[in-house]
Parts: C-alpha cells; sequence; structure tokens
C-alpha cells in the first residue's frame, strides 16, 4: 500500500507494478477519495487499518514522516500493524 498520492507515489506505482500487487493507495484530499489511478483506489487514512486486514498488505510505504503520522494518528488504540512501515521504494524493488 502507498501512502499517499503525489507525483512521486504515482512514480512509485508504476515502478512496483512489474513486481509488486499494490492494492491501495491513501489520500487526505477528498476530491480524490474513492477515485483510481492506474487501477488502484485511492482511500483515507482512516481506512487504512482495515484494509491491511482485509488484503493482507505486507508493506505501508511512505514518502514523509507526516504522511505515516496521519495513518497512525486515525488508527484504533492499541492496534498492532502486522504490514511493516517501508519509507521509500529501495528496500522493496530488490525483493
Amino acid at each position: 500500500m502507498l501512502c499517499g498520492c503525489d507525483a512521486r507515489h504515482y512514480g512509485w506505482l508504476r515502478t512496483l507494478g512489474a513486481t509488486h500487487e499494490v492494492v491501495a493507495m491513501v489520500t487526505e484530499a477528498p476530491w480524490q477519495h474513492a477515485t483510481r489511478v492506474e487501477g488502484v483506489r485511492l482511500y483515507y487514512p482512516s481506512e487504512v487499518f482495515s484494509l491491511c486486514r482485509r488484503f493482507e498488505v505486507d508493506y505501508l510505504v511512505y514518502a514523509t514522516p507526516a504522511e505515516r503520522d496521519a495513518i497512525e494518528r486515525v488508527a484504533p488504540a492499541a492496534h498492532v500493524w502486522q504490514a511493516h512501515w517501508c519509507h521509500g521504494i529501495e528496500g522493496l524493488t530488490a525483493r
């Protein structure tokens, strides 16, 4: 899952598409919610925790600490992330 939807995330989506399944992207912008980028749906940060469980997400990829903070801020109390946080895609492209 890509934790943002700007030009950097779009580039990551295109790069990862050959080797990984990107199941969702995250946006705080109401005009982007529920739209699709290259077939990948955009969700609000408040939906990420349940999406991780539903899609069995392995990695939450973010570009800035603010993106990660936006998601963690709205996560359920006492949550346990089964997905791994990943700052950028460099570590993923080798897998």
